[in-house]
């Protein structure tokens, strides 16, 4: 989701201060990544804790996180052997 690694984002204004804050979650999205990883304890997920709780603190984060629990197409990788956040595209659709 870095500016350095695509085009798009790059292009985009930074919503906060930060060196790597420049996100897009609906672009994201839209390409379909097999794997996300979000750099948020999953408690967040979860809704067992805040945000800030669950160590965030990047607006982009958030709203990546609220369109992935909406989504249809992506499942939180409860058996992921990390703290952090991965969600995975489900396999129905992954075809």
């Amino acid at each position: 989701m870095l500016g350095l690694n695509d085009t798009h984002i790059a292009h985009l204004p930074s919503l906060q201060r930060g060196i790597d804050v420049k996100m897009d979650p609906e672009y994201v999205l839209a390409r379909r990544p097999k794997l996300i990883f979000v750099n948020v304890n999953h408690c967040y997920v979860q809704k067992e804790c805040s945000f800030a709780n669950a160590g965030g603190w990047k607006i982009g984060d958030r709203q990546l996180i609220e369109l992935l629990r909406q989504s249809p197409d992506y499942e939180w990788g409860k058996d992921a052997p990390t703290d952090i956040s991965v969600f995975r595209r489900r396999e129905s659709l992954a075809q």
